[in-house]
């Protein structure tokens, strides 16, 4: 925003630097400064127009994509439940489950202040200190489980799972 403003000011200073020189040397042949005043207004609207479009154009190119990016995920994740929920897709729980348990490394980390690569390393080495750390069994349980977690038709286990996760990254 600061180049914006930037140039448009400058535009401005050499717009009135225009206007009093035009003025100065055609002041005297009103028929010379009009038209040339005119042309100069043109002139320096173009250049305003053309820095607000670029701030505008760039602003607008950088919001579709994200928009459309977290849509497309969120159908995914979508697509993704209905198949490990509902129709009990076993590759489908598998994905399913290793993402809610990197979300749930994610806040472990978040909460407990260390890194996930930590987390990760005492769930695989030494899970007792990593259950006396996380104090939550179900937590404690989606950090260390291997394989899937879904289940057919247990939205519940998901839900509660999913709250638990969002109470430890507040």
């Amino acid at each position: 925003m600061k180049k914006q403003t930037r140039a448009l000011v400058e535009i401005g200073l050499a717009f009135i630097t225009a206007s009093i020189l035009l003025d100065y040397f055609l002041g005297a042949y009103q028929i010379l400064l009009w038209p040339a005043l005119g042309f100069e207004f043109i002139l320096f609207g173009i250049m305003i127009l053309n820095t607000l479009r670029g701030r505008v154009a760039s602003g607008a190119v950088k919001r579709e994509p994200s928009k459309t990016q977290s849509e497309d995920e969120l159908t995914r994740l979508e697509h993704l439940c209905k198949l490990a929920i509902e129709q009990g897709d076993q590759a489908a729980a598998n994905i399913l489950s290793e993402r809610v348990r990197s979300l749930a490394f994610a806040a472990a980390a978040n909460h407990l202040d260390t890194s996930e690569t930590t987390l990760r390393t005492m769930s695989e080495e030494d899970p007792t200190l990593l259950q006396t750390q996380v104090r939550d069994p179900e937590l404690f349980n989606a950090l260390t489980t291997k394989g899937d977690m879904i289940q057919r038709g247990d939205t519940n286990f998901l839900k509660n799972l999913l709250g638990k996760i969002e109470e430890w990254t507040i």
